[in-house]
């Protein structure tokens, strides 16, 4: 492999190894991501390993073996359940998400991402009311207000109804086609 492909790569997974007790839930996995990977999908079952993958990039799973190397730290991950607290409203959600890294942005950046997910009309509701739908959209905002390199979606249409989930597969497709 050429200097130049090597060094177009945001993520490499080498032989990696994750283990919970007795039960490996990874082993040998490698793999990279390319610094201009567009829109990419993990599949697998349920117990595959997908969110265990995930989290150990994140540095949230302890490797018993092999490497994962990072270009940028200039990552995101929205969990398949993302939880807020339930007094806030969506501005102030992402408001805390840029406080988390040190960033801020204007008021009207975030009224413009919240109607890119879909949430304008929510705007001025707590979160303790939002649907489950409301807040797959709402964690999508949190992690796409950092503009991160690469977003790590988790089941991003977990237990949603057929059309809160087709609505989420719209949103990623738009995502993926104007936040390149």
């Amino acid at each position: 492999m050429s200097e130049e492909m090597a060094s177009k790569k945001m993520i490499e997974i080498e032989k990696l190894d994750v283990v919970f007790g007795s039960f490996k839930a990874l082993s040998q996995v490698s793999v990279t991501i390319p610094e201009k990977a567009g829109v990419t999908a993990m599949i697998g079952p349920n117990g595959a390993g997908k969110t265990t993958l995930i989290r150990t990039i994140f540095d949230q799973e302890k490797k018993a073996a092999g490497s994962v190397r990072k270009s940028s730290s200039d990552l995101a991950y929205c969990t398949d359940t993302p939880s807020f607290e339930p007094f806030l409203r969506p501005d102030e959600v992402l408001q805390q998400s840029l406080a988390l890294y040190g960033r801020s942005v204007e008021p009207v950046q975030i009224k413009e991402l919240l109607t890119f997910v879909g949430l304008e009309k929510a705007a001025g509701r707590y979160v303790g009311s939002f649907s489950r739908g409301m807040k797959q959209r709402l964690g999508l905002a949190a992690v796409l207000i950092l503009e991160p390199q690469i977003l790590f979606l988790d089941e991003p249409t977990s237990a949603l109804d057929p059309f809160g989930r087709e609505a989420m597969l719209a949103l990623i497709r738009k995502v993926g086609q104007e936040r390149r």
